[in-house]
């Protein structure tokens, strides 16, 4: 059923969700606006620094996180997106980053390009060459085509391309 509530907002009461708590308060006044609020506003207040510097630097601080290992991978969204690099490492994708495993030495080395989820990745491993070839493509809604190799165990992945514009929506 639908409260009037004030001349351009109105309230939705969904009784068998036990929205009639909704209802209670606001026939009591105690709530000037229940408005839904974006999830970020619910989180704000609670993340303000309790002392606020009298001169803010304008350079951001000397420190930042690496990565050190992957446990999990994306099955729920796509298939068949786990294969052998030219010198049989395992590249796959979890959540929105490369993976590339060594594993005789149990090493991880990773591709980060990507600001989205990983839906789809193709292996393209060239032992003539010596070199492993992979594009992977993410969700969003300017998604990504990113092409990339394995690189040399021990450093990072080398992104050769980075395809944007063409695909929507993932």
């Amino acid at each position: 059923r639908i409260l009037p509530r004030a001349v351009e907002d109105f309230a939705a009461m969904d009784t068998d969700s036990g929205q009639m708590s909704k209802v209670a308060i606001e026939a009591k006044g105690l709530a000037i606006n229940i408005k839904p609020s974006a999830p970020w506003q619910n989180t704000v207040s609670f993340t303000e620094p309790s002392v606020i510097p009298k001169k803010i630097p304008a350079t951001a601080p000397d420190v930042h996180l690496d990565l050190d290992w992957v446990h999990g991978f994306n099955a729920k969204q796509a298939r068949q997106n786990v294969d052998y690099s030219h010198k049989g490492e395992i590249v796959y994708p979890a959540g929105a980053v490369g993976v590339v495993l060594d594993v005789a030495s149990k090493k991880q080395v990773f591709m980060n390009a990507h600001t989205d989820i990983i839906l789809c990745m193709k292996v393209l491993a060239m032992p003539k060459k010596k070199q492993t070839l992979v594009v992977s493509g993410e969700a969003g809604k300017l998604a990504k085509v990113i092409v990339w190799n394995t690189g040399v165990l021990g450093k990072a992945p080398e992104v050769l391309k980075v395809l944007k514009g063409f695909h929507q929506d993932g």
